[in-house]
């Protein structure tokens, strides 16, 4: 006999999952509705404006540069200051993994978090869960972009001796 009941959202935490209500701390939840769309260069792209308190940049004009994370701002003054960030429960790196496996980024954003991570969780924790793959027909997507740089047709000039003819032209007419 089938048994369905509707679930609150939950929120996952370093020990478990609580219903949204009972977290005490300080979290955001960004689901992958949510998420920033248009060009994306990596998993921090996607909750960039989204999360209060949460700064992510560019360190450099270079496209291939991860960007750099910060949480309620510089926390120490010579040690690490980015958050910790684990991707299914395994530490790792924004670059990691691909914007398009993300189903949702938690960030917990308050001191709690360093009692459940200890101290590489005393900046901050961004915790991504990804995609999961489901049974039965077996679907592919694609992702993808093209660009075109330069001029598609040049427009046409003038010889030298075509440009002094309409210049001498221009001077006589006045």
């Amino acid at each position: 006999q089938e048994d369905t009941e509707v679930m609150d959202e939950v929120v996952v935490i370093g020990y478990g999952t609580q219903r949204k209500g009972d977290v005490t701390s300080a979290v955001a939840s960004v689901k992958a509705e949510d998420f920033t769309v248009g060009k994306i260069g990596d998993a921090a792209d996607l909750i960039k404006g989204k999360v209060a308190g949460l700064s992510i940049a560019k360190g450099s004009g270079d496209p291939n540069a991860t960007s750099t994370i910060r949480l309620r701002g510089v926390i120490s003054v010579n040690g690490s200051t980015t958050p910790l960030i684990l991707i299914d429960g395994v530490e790792g790196d924004l670059s990691t993994v691909a914007p398009e496996n993300i189903a949702s980024i938690d960030v917990l954003k308050d001191a709690s978090s360093t009692a459940i991570y200890g101290s590489q969780g005393a900046n901050g924790v961004i915790i991504i869960t990804t995609k999961k793959g489901a049974q039965g027909k077996t679907k592919f997507s694609y992702n993808g972009y093209f660009g075109v740089n330069g001029w598609a047709q040049y427009p046409d000039m003038l010889s030298g001796e075509d440009y002094m003819q309409v210049r001498r032209e221009a001077a006589r007419t006045g």
